[in-house]
């Protein structure tokens, strides 16, 4: 949610998605670009910027006036293991959990769910990230299908490398075990995803 600033009283809790430090005043944390307030109710608001989707708002659209972010089902989500399984292998033919290899700028959407033993319904799984074989130096974002693309990449590479990262991949709110990535790079690369459990 970004960096959160002091509380400027029992009832409000302030924060922002600016890299900027907020200026404080009694009852708002205000930066230059979007502001959030978690209220003694449990509920959040949030005001300002929104080109990626940060006010939670399921829009894009700026909002200078507060609104209620929405929150997902609160409902207690438990991690299940699974045994150690390839969900996704770029390397292999052609296919909707395969082939081809990701393309310069591309953005693909997979559906995981019912493969390796994922439920429908898990709002996300527990995976490693692979890369292997770029042509060009870049970097994959991974993200929930639906939902706009997070500021932060998953994983970051140089042309050549094979790398790997650890990641808890958050899926599709509707249920479909769905996810998008996508290849920020000039050239294309392989994508390999092992997944080791699930929550739900």
């Amino acid at each position: 949610m970004g960096e959160q600033a002091e509380h400027q009283d029992s009832d409000v809790a302030h924060g922002s998605s600016s890299r900027s430090a907020c200026r404080k005043r009694r009852g708002e944390c205000s930066a230059s670009a979007t502001s959030l307030a978690l209220r003694s109710d449990g509920t959040l608001w949030g005001w300002g910027s929104n080109d990626h989707g940060q006010l939670g708002n399921d829009t894009t659209n700026d909002s200078y006036s507060p609104a209620e972010v929405s929150w997902p089902a609160t409902t207690p989500a438990f991690f299940y293991t699974l045994p150690p399984c390839r969900v996704i292998d770029t390397r292999g033919a052609q296919g909707s959990l395969a082939g081809p290899a990701l393309g310069a700028g591309e953005q693909r959407t997979f559906v995981i769910a019912g493969a390796c033993g994922i439920p429908s319904g898990a709002p996300s799984v527990s995976v490693n990230v692979t890369i292997t074989g770029p042509a060009a130096a870049g970097f994959l974002t991974l993200a929930p299908g639906g939902q706009p693309l997070p500021l932060t990449s998953t994983i970051n590479y140089a042309a050549g490398q094979t790398r790997a990262n650890n990641a808890v991949l958050g899926l599709a709110r509707d249920g479909s075990g769905s996810f998008v990535v996508l290849n920020e790079s000039v050239g294309t690369v392989q994508l390999i995803l092992d997944v080791n459990g699930y929550f739900q």
